[in-house]
């Protein structure tokens, strides 16, 4: 095994838990209503291999809940938020581990996938950062409190 790809693996394994955490915040942060998936399911990104597809289901979903969100809180959105940048880190991260013999992929298509993929994160969190304070609801007026 190649240092490059040790220490690629080493350090892809450290940030999952975290990078997963985020994702997993920014879906409890959204109402259930407006959830497209289970926030529970995100951890399934953990799971080797697998991870490959469900990175692809998990972006696409949380764009899908975060929108459905914005538009329920009247915050203004894009049509799928943070969607094409995790999809370019998804299919950049893929075409980077195909091994190739005519081309070391790994070169070419790791560090925009490192880049992309920190990119998605931190506008994943930052999305869930504006939905940190819960949707107000209607407050009962003063007459009502007292039963006036």
């Amino acid at each position: 095994m190649r240092v490059e790809t040790l220490s690629g693996l080493i350090l892809s394994t450290a940030a999952l838990v975290p990078y997963t955490l985020t994702l997993h915040k920014a879906m409890l942060r959204c109402s259930p209503e407006s959830r497209t998936l289970s926030p529970r399911l995100i951890w399934l990104l953990i799971i080797p291999f697998f991870s490959f597809v469900w990175e692809f289901i998990v972006v696409v979903k949380l764009a899908e809940s975060l929108h459905n969100e914005f538009l329920k809180r009247g915050i203004e959105t894009d049509k799928a938020p943070g969607q094409t940048l995790g999809l370019a880190a998804s299919t950049l991260f893929i075409i980077s581990v195909i091994p190739s013999y005519i081309l070391d992929l790994t070169v070419i298509a790791g560090l925009p996938a490192i880049i992309c993929w920190i990119i998605y994160w931190i506008k994943i969190w930052r999305f869930s950062n504006r939905l940190k304070v819960p949707v107000q609801t209607a407050q009962p007026d003063a007459q009502t409190m007292t039963g006036r």
